[in-house]
């Protein structure tokens, strides 16, 4: 399995941004008002894949937003769908971070690569705020590795990325160890709904959870890293192979 996300192209714009903006507030649901920062950083990853035989065209879903504590010093938490094949991936959700376009709020975005792996900047779509539920779509609606990326309302076509998914992802991400926090709490989980791919002719739920396609909670990018999972801090419950939620464990 490979998990790529958001904060691996970020790295440098973090590194210059972290002190411009003090630890952000959650301003909805029983979200954690302050964590302690770590000097650990990767992608913790909670949530679903799943990895298919040949390509698809991508993936959809219904996310819940959440407005959750992020590390001042280069934090982020995001959620998100996303087609992935080696190290190419293409993906919309929303994130909160101290370098998008509101600070303070969880934002739309999507963020691509080209068929060489090229990491393109992620683009920021307006603030969004619990406890809505919004769409998201990211997906090659024909085999010409054509692009359709959707948010809500917000739609961006015609992306010409030149290859097709053969894995769909469904996460929640954070950057810092222990200063951000998952998106959710113990009384209000970050919920994924209808989690499908796409064959290019009919849309499918996806299985998520089997043993050869495992559910994961704080699972760290890099192997070496701590597990938020192990720690305490990610955890998830199914009630299918489409359908999870997400929660900081520490959060009230």
């Amino acid at each position: 399995m490979y998990m790529r996300a958001l904060r691996l192209s970020l790295a440098a714009v973090f590194a210059v941004a972290a002190t411009l903006f003090a630890p952000s507030q959650a301003r909805a649901d029983s979200a954690c008002t302050s964590l302690p920062g770590s000097g650990i950083y990767d992608n913790w990853f909670t949530g679903g894949y799943q990895v298919f035989g040949g390509t698809i065209s991508g993936a959809r879903g219904y996310i819940r937003t959440y407005n959750p504590f992020v590390y001042y010093n280069g934090g982020s938490t995001s959620a998100w769908v996303m087609g992935v094949n080696g190290t190419r991936y293409a993906q919309a959700g929303w994130a909160k971070a101290p370098t998008n376009s509101d600070p303070y709020n969880p934002v739309f975005f999507i963020q691509y690569t080209d068929a060489t792996g090229h990491i393109y900047p992620p683009q920021w779509y307006g603030t969004i705020y619990p406890p809505n539920v919004y769409f998201y779509q990211a997906n090659s609606p024909a085999t010409n590795g054509v692009w359709t990326f959707q948010m809500g309302s917000t739609i961006v076509s015609g992306v010409g990325l030149g290859w097709l998914p053969n894995e769909v992802q469904s996460f929640g991400e954070e950057w810092n160890f222990s200063g951000d926090q998952t998106a959710g709490d113990r009384l209000t989980h970050t919920t994924f709904r209808s989690v499908q791919y796409s064959d290019f002719s009919n849309w499918w739920f996806t299985q998520f959870g089997t043993p050869s396609n495992p559910y994961q909670a704080g699972t760290p990018n890099n192997p070496s890293n701590p597990d938020r999972g192990d720690a305490g801090y990610d955890a998830l419950t199914a009630s299918s192979g489409s359908d999870f939620d997400i929660w900081d464990a520490r959060c009230p």
